[in-house]
């Protein structure tokens, strides 16, 4: 059963839709680094379902979204196609266009949830918007942009339907000048159906149709297009059968290699080459390699009285000739259950000597099966969640790096990246806020390694709407951390439960090796904290500055493998310090009784936590302002777990010098170099945070942390 990436229990969402009543507001404005996309073309306020983000696609500097929205107060189901444009990599992003407006309801009949109906190369936009019109018989409208998205042409009419006839799935794809849509053309009767192609070799100006496939047995619905120079590939399917249609010539002669290959019964079981409103490519091509992606049953389906789940498997196919020959299939699901496999959600990406292939299952995972050879052979799939799951799962090659090792994955809310061919990946980390619903996003890439992720979402709030709040255009972009710039700077940090601006604020960095010790380790910050209560931390009781979660979560948790805190001491702020290791959790706390075991608000304070497992006693120590408040003796090796570090989440504070060793610092070391920044070079230091503007990991270990809600550079410690 389909989950959607939510923060909250389902019995909860059904509950909120069936006893709140039906309020139109806007979303909370909860995060500095999320762009709405589309609020900001709703100028009365009001709600307009912006539920399908049609197409993201990048173009050098410029990132282009495009998205179906519904129509002001008064035409509130009148579907516009709405388009915005970043020419900075998402970090800012130009006023919104509507560049179809519709008349009624059930006008646009383009592809729901993510669709390929916009291209964007060489600062040319290509668009192409379905509809339906009065005789019944469907139009497809090319808009065309020659200045980057900085304005459009007027739609016009490019292919005009028969009377009674169905126009869906429009794609287009293009390479420099040239253009290609691709569409399906069906009547109800099961002998009418043809898929048709329309070419354009100058940027839009003219196209020629022509028809692609016509075979009553087979031709159906119409799933991937894909283009490399004269070469055209359609993926279709109909009655379980998957095929490939291929052009070695622009279109002017199409053949068809079949893809599904005999189940056990004899009979021939392919899924959908997509899910029904989440598109995902299924055709990849690298140089004269192509590659097509696709799900069949190898057991045995309605012929044998009902589908047996069982049977599901997920296959690659290969031609090294332009689609001349293809070589025999590679079942790439191998050791997963075909029960678990989410047909019509798979995705392949292809460049250099790398394919991968990547899909979730029911069970909550997202699995990579990658080839370092051509699409030659498979390496068996592998987890690549880390627990965290995603049903809406992208993937896409670094557009700068001519290998294909760089690869960025996209898990539901979670981000990860690989720069070795998907031998290893980041740990993921929260791209967005918690308590955001999440849906259909899709991932561009940019120069620079930027990964921009836009998609349709909401941040669920009780009080503001009812938990049913107005859905947008959301979009993120994700880029390396700039260098160090300025002095005296500290990261502000603020928390808060307020019903419409409840935020988090933090610093999150992925797990890794340099973070993850094991017998030995310093944590140390200065911090600067205000007032502390009930809505600022995990509990009126706890609320820790610095902490590593154990395991890796979508969720808020409290289990952590090293953390430095305060509690309530009969309103006080106590100062306290935790480890888990191998053989069990150890907390230690200051004396309530002394001062300097008690937390100063409105005062910086050094503090630091030190761990030792070879020391036999008192080998768990916490210092403030180089002075030891608290110890305790703990056994075993650090349970560094698979979660990620986090910088605040609690408290409202700033923050300043967070520095992590892999080694356990003498008293005179912490106090010798506390008051003086560091060079990063240091013996032993495995990550260092000055915050100069910047959340760069200054040692360049590569643990930069990502910020998530309104997180500012105040003024530091020094």
């Amino acid at each position: 059963m389909k989950t959607r990436i939510s923060q909250f229990c389902l019995c909860l969402s059904l509950f909120a839709l069936l006893a709140a009543p039906l309020v139109e507001a806007r979303n909370p404005n909860r995060s500095s680094w999320v762009a709405d996309l589309s609020q900001a073309a709703e100028p009365d306020g009001l709600t307009r379902d912006d539920r399908y983000l049609y197409s993201l696609a990048t173009d050098g500097q410029t990132v282009h979204a495009l998205w179906r929205a519904n129509g002001g107060a008064s035409e509130s189901y009148r579907p516009n196609v709405v388009y915005r444009r970043s020419q900075n990599v998402g970090k800012t992003w130009n006023s919104a266009k509507v560049v179809y407006a519709g008349t009624d309801q059930n006008e646009i009949s383009s592809t729901d949830g993510a669709s390929s109906i916009l291209c964007a190369v060489n600062g040319q936009v290509h668009i192409v918007v379905t509809r339906q019109v009065p005789g019944w018989h469907y139009e497809v409208l090319y808009i065309h942009s020659g200045d980057g998205g900085a304005s459009f042409d007027k739609p016009r009419i490019v292919f005009t339907g028969n009377d009674y006839w169905v126009v869906r799935d429009a794609r287009i794809a293009c390479e420099g000048n040239a253009v290609t849509v691709a569409l399906e053309h069906y009547h109800t009767q099961p002998d009418s159906h043809q898929l048709m192609v329309l070419n354009s070799g100058n940027a839009g100006a003219v196209f020629t149709p022509k028809q692609a496939v016509w075979d009553p047995a087979h031709t159906g619905k119409l799933y991937d297009l894909r283009r490399n120079g004269k070469n055209l590939y359609l993926l279709y399917g109909y009655n379980r059968y998957l095929g490939v249609a291929i052009s070695n010539d622009l279109g002017e002669a199409f053949t068809t290699h079949w893809l599904t290959t005999p189940a056990a019964d004899g009979n021939y079981w392919g899924y959908a080459g997509q899910d029904v409103d989440y598109y995902q490519p299924h055709l990849a091509t690298a140089g004269a390699s192509v590659y097509a992606l696709w799900t069949q049953n190898d057991i045995y389906g309605e012929g044998g009285g009902y589908e047996d789940p069982n049977g599901r498997a997920i296959y690659v196919t290969r031609s090294r000739d332009y689609g001349k020959a293809f070589d025999t299939p590679i079942k790439v699901s191998k050791g997963v259950e075909g029960a678990q496999i989410a047909q019509g959600l798979e995705t392949i990406a292809a460049k250099g000597s790398y394919v991968y292939v990547l899909f979730p299952t029911r069970d909550g995972r997202v699995m990579l099966a990658r080839s370092t050879s051509s699409g030659g052979s498979f390496l068996p799939p592998r987890d690549i969640s880390l627990g965290t799951g995603g049903w809406w799962s992208r993937l896409g090659i670094d557009p700068v790096d001519t290998s294909g090792a760089k690869v960025h994955v996209l898990s539901g809310i979670n981000y990860s990246a690989s720069s070795d061919g998907g031998k290893t990946f980041t740990t993921p980390v929260h791209a967005f806020p918690y308590n955001f619903t999440w849906e259909r996003p899709q991932l561009a890439l940019g120069p620079k390694q930027a990964a921009i992720i836009a998609g349709t979402g909401f941040f669920y709030d009780w009080e503001l709407c009812g938990g049913n709040c107005d859905s947008d255009i959301l979009a993120r972009v994700l880029t390396p951390s700039p260098a160090a710039s300025g002095t005296g700077k500290g990261l502000g940090i603020i928390t808060s439960r307020a019903a419409f601006e409840s935020r988090l604020d933090n610093m999150q960095v992925a797990s890794s090796p340099w973070l993850n010790f094991k017998k030995a380790m310093t944590a140390e910050l200065w911090v600067r904290s205000a007032r502390l209560g009930a809505t600022t931390g995990i509990s009126d009781i706890k609320t820790p500055f610095l902490f590593k979660e154990s395991a890796l979560s979508n969720d808020e948790k409290d289990d952590f493998s090293y953390a430095i805190a305060t509690v309530d001491a009969s309103g006080k702020r106590l100062l306290e310090a935790e480890i888990t290791t191998t053989q069990g959790y150890f907390p230690i706390f200051a004396n309530p009784a002394e001062s300097s075991g008690l937390l100063n608000y409105n005062i910086w304070a050094h503090l630091a936590l030190t761990y030792d497992a070879d020391v036999a006693k008192n080998n768990i120590k916490l210092y403030r302002n180089g002075r030891l408040v608290a110890t305790g003796t703990a056994s075993g090796n650090i349970a560094a777990g698979t979660g990620n570090l986090f910088v605040g989440r609690y408290g409202d504070m700033i923050v300043d010098e967070v520095r992590l060793w892999n080694k356990a610092l003498t008293q005179q070391e912490i106090k010798g170099r506390m008051n003086k920044p560091l060079t990063g070079k240091e013996r032993g230091l495995a990550a260092y945070y000055p915050f100069e503007k910047t959340t760069r990991d200054q040692t360049g270990h590569g643990n930069d942390g990502i910020l998530m809600y309104k997180e500012q550079f105040l003024t530091g410690r020094w």
